[in-house]
């Protein structure tokens, strides 16, 4: 199976997210492409995409949400997992349109993780955010949680990989 992992990363920490998930599926055997949102044209060469974005204001950054929108047909045919740096809040109005629109994408999961920020590069609405018990201070959360988190994907992936041949 041929993985596509993307993100959209305001400060570089979700950026730094999908390239940990990246690695540990390449290191897990799986054939992945680690690329920009922005330089996603197709989903044709995928069988499993890896989604991400930052969460600001209980939501993915537009670029992310654009992304799912503009690919919603070709996911449909797709493993799909999500994953959001921060929490998008499941209760509020801006939760449930997230909701609806991570609904489009019909993926295996979305999973949350702890993000991380540099209080220095955030404006005063940014660093609002860092009472958030979902926002740690340091380069890319914990890595730990997105390790055991991609080896989580990994482990799907191989059994979807393994059903669709026959094997096992």
């Amino acid at each position: 199976m041929k993985v596509l992992v993307t993100a959209a990363s305001k400060h570089g920490g979700t950026e730094e997210m999908a390239y940990a998930i990246a690695e540990t599926l390449r290191a897990g055997g799986i054939s992945t492409t680690l690329l920009p949102l922005a330089r996603v044209e197709s989903l044709a060469d995928y069988d499993a995409v890896v989604v991400g974005s930052a969460v600001y204001a209980g939501g993915w950054l537009n670029g992310a949400q654009q992304f799912l929108k503009a690919h919603r047909e070709e996911l449909k045919n797709r493993l799909v997992w999500l994953f959001s740096n921060g929490d998008p809040g499941p209760h509020d109005r801006r939760g449930r349109e997230m909701s609806r629109l991570f609904s489009m994408a019909d993926p295996m999961e979305h999973k949350v993780l702890a993000g991380s920020a540099e209080p220095g590069r955030l404006n005063f609405g940014g660093r609002a955010t860092m009472n958030d018990p979902h926002v740690l201070p340091g380069d890319c959360g914990d890595s730990d949680e997105i390790r055991r988190w991609a080896l989580h994907v990994a482990g799907a992936i191989c059994a979807a990989s393994t059903s669709s041949t026959g094997a096992g």
